[in-house]
């Protein structure tokens, strides 16, 4: 079994250890999330943040805390007004209100849409992402694996309002392959207003170098899912950065660094180990099939990599938040396999500040990490979503 979300439950294969989480049932009529509690009210909390806002406070004077209870948040992104959009597998949306929430009071839930997918292997609803202005252009970008053929992936583009779906449309399909896994999946926006997909190589580890070939790859595209002219390769084709093996994170820092974890082989396709965190740079190979972890012979190295261990590292964010003074600059990711947080610096060093455990931050976090505009930090385990900060 590969390394990843698996059809109806989840498989992380470790040297000689087999782990099986149970994440979903495989039923449609499914109830709504269980809100548990919402992260306590600050109207003295700044709505835009970054490092020159840094406050006094060096980290939050209280843990984590369990804020709703989900069916396999796969991804999540926050509205600058506070409103918590989180996907889960099966193929549902839904937008939590998190901007007058305490922790006595339930806020609201709302289903926005629910898309048919396939959840075979690694697929099913995998990625999401916002409009940068979302408050003049209020559309969600959801990566799906279409139940109605296996072989495609697709990126769709959902207008809102007033939480109502006005347009739901697919602006980019992408070959998935007929392999059970390595999908990809994750969306971000860069500084530069794009749209950036990642595709897994689909177990075909020889199309992750190929620029013919979209798979293993970080894609760029415009909003509407044209291919800008100025591409790292060419205007003929979204291609950004190649070498890729099956990555499940992308984030842009507030510098416009580029940040992306990468799944390590798992036993069929080279030993078990060396999952990654690459800093992305245009037109750039990372290494796949031929080197990874330590094992580099061509391409650019990981910042970061998890040696004999085995991680499996989803979403990541950069961390510029007046909440988490002690953190501020640090790279947090989320890891499937052992559902905690890792924080390392931009060199990939441990982190160690404000870390109770270098470079380890709290358990739970084993699908996405997102620092919303309160700037606390929010992350999904396989069945809940929580809040810090």
């Amino acid at each position: 079994m590969k390394r990843g979300l698996a059809s109806c439950g989840l498989r992380v294969t470790a040297i000689g250890i087999t782990a099986l989480l149970v994440a979903t049932a495989c039923s449609k009529s499914l109830p709504p999330p269980e809100i548990v509690s919402a992260p306590p009210d600050n109207s003295s909390a700044p709505e835009q943040t970054g490092i020159s806002d840094i406050l006094s406070q060096s980290m939050p004077a209280e843990d984590p805390h369990l804020l709703i209870r989900a069916r396999f948040p796969t991804a999540l992104a926050v509205s600058p007004s506070r409103q918590l959009f989180f996907a889960e597998r099966e193929g549902r949306i839904w937008k939590v209100d998190l901007s007058g929430g305490k922790k006595d009071k339930e806020p609201p839930v709302h289903l926005i849409e629910e898309i048919a997918v396939s959840t075979e292997g690694e697929r099913g609803l995998l990625g999401l992402a916002l409009d940068p202005d979302f408050v003049q252009h209020p559309y969600l970008y959801v990566f799906a694996s279409p139940a109605s053929n296996k072989e495609i992936s697709t990126v769709h583009r959902i207008e809102l309002k007033d939480d109502q779906v006005v347009k739901d449309e697919v602006i980019i399909e992408l070959p998935a392959g007929r392999a059970c896994c390595h999908k990809g999946g994750r969306l971000a926006f860069g500084p530069d207003g794009k749209l950036y997909v990642t595709v897994g190589d689909g177990l075909a580890p020889s199309a992750s170098p190929d620029i013919n070939d979209l798979r293993g790859k970080i894609l760029r595209y415009e909003p509407d899912g044209s291919i800008p002219r100025d591409g790292a390769f060419g205007p003929q084709t979204p291609v950004w950065a190649t070498g890729l093996r099956n990555s499940f994170g992308l984030v842009f820092s507030s510098s416009g660094e580029a940040y992306a974890t990468d799944n390590g082989p798992s036993g069929s396709d080279g030993p078990h180990c060396c999952d990654e965190v690459n800093r992305v740079r245009p037109g750039e190979h990372y290494g796949w099939p031929n080197s990874y972890g330590s094992r580099y012979r061509e391409g650019t190295p990981p910042i970061w990599h998890s040696g004999e261990e085995v991680v499996v590292p989803t979403g990541i964010t950069v961390v510029s938040s007046s909440r988490f003074g002690a953190l501020n600059g640090a790279v947090a990711f989320c890891s499937f396999a052992l559902r905690q947080m890792f924080v390392i610096d931009e060199a990939g060093r441990k982190w160690t500040e404000g870390l109770s455990e270098p470079g380890r931050g709290p358990s739970g976090c084993a699908l996405d990490i997102v620092q919303g505009p309160d700037a606390r930090l929010y992350f999904a385990d396989t069945d809940a979503i929580y809040a810090w900060g």
